[in-house]
């Protein structure tokens, strides 16, 4: 009996260790393992097409997979020289020009993109209730993010040139500077959790409405504003339909990135340089991301405003 007792409380023991101690970490460490794996695999495609976009054609042709035997950066100079778009018979926008245009898409509208989502969601956050109709601004974004409302492109073009803005760069910066956005959400409850103390001590110091949003309140926020400025401005930067579409005398760098993969000219027709073309106009969103990224979302806890 005493024997039967024994070995009972010993599978109880193992049962209880496995159920405690291993079964709860099976989850996390499957989780860890495929994020790990998932790391791995982007890191070593990365690191093959930087390795790759110094082969020369023969190197290429002979083997894909092995390092460089001669490292050459032609391939950059002759992806940059050829990045190029033909806009008509006598118009012809380098690489120089390919970026200008994609700094003021991009950025621009990136800027005003983030700036009035911001501002709108401080207006509701702090004067809703207080000031009549201010209450509609939470309407209209409901209306406009759950209501199944869409546009076929050609309309769309119809309607642009109706009213002139189709090809037309400030057109599309007053097109494209709503703030009903997918981080509408995120700033507005951040602008909630700040509460009204920081507006009201200000107010007793004699600030006006405009001096506290710009001094005092978008300051306390510029983690979650550059963050959210990054990724619009990333998700522009390579969006290449756009410009193609509405702005056809604006060929940005996505643009002509989309182009070369067709390209024939000579240089360009092998798969090195077209990877060497890509690193090129990765540097820039590169540079800011590694600019900004200690400021991005320093601070500030969503909902509940300043890390105490």
């Amino acid at each position: 009996m005493k024997k039967e007792m024994d070995n009972s409380y010993k599978d109880y023991r193992k049962r209880n260790f496995f159920t405690e101690k291993i079964r709860p970490k099976i989850f996390p460490i499957l989780v860890y393992i495929l994020l790990v794996a998932s790391c791995l695999g982007i890191i070593i495609l990365l690191c093959w097409a930087f390795l790759s976009s110094f082969k020369d054609p023969m190197q290429w042709y002979i083997s894909t997979w092995k390092l460089p035997e001669v490292w050459t950066f032609k391939n950059y100079i002759t992806a940059s020289s050829k990045l190029t778009i033909q806009i008509n018979s006598y118009t012809r926008v380098g690489f120089w020009g390919l970026a200008w245009n994609t700094f003021l898409y991009a950025g621009v509208n990136a800027f005003l993109c983030v700036f009035t989502a911001a501002l709108t969601t401080y207006i509701l956050a702090r004067y809703k209730g207080v000031i009549p109709m201010v209450g509609a601004l939470w309407t209209v974004y409901l209306f406009r993010r759950f209501i199944p409302v869409g546009a076929s492109i050609g309309a769309q073009l119809r309607f642009f040139k109706v009213i002139g803005i189709y090809d037309n760069m400030v057109g599309q910066w007053i097109m494209n500077a709503g703030p009903y956005g997918a981080n509408f959400l995120v700033m507005y409850a951040t602008w909630r959790g700040f509460g009204k103390t920081y507006a009201e001590a200000a107010e007793i110091d004699g600030a006006n409405e405009f001096q506290i949003f710009i001094h005092i309140m978008l300051p306390l926020m510029i983690g979650l504003v550059l963050y959210t400025f990054v990724q619009k401005f990333i998700g522009m930067y390579n969006e290449w339909m756009g410009p193609m579409i509405y702005l056809p005398s604006y060929p940005t760098l996505s643009y002509g990135l989309f182009r070369m993969q067709y390209s024939v000219e000579p240089g360009m027709s092998f798969t090195p340089a077209r990877l060497a073309g890509l690193f090129i106009m990765s540097i820039i969103p590169f540079i800011g991301f590694m600019f900004c990224r200690k400021t991005m979302l320093e601070g500030v806890s969503i909902g509940s405003g300043l890390k105490g």
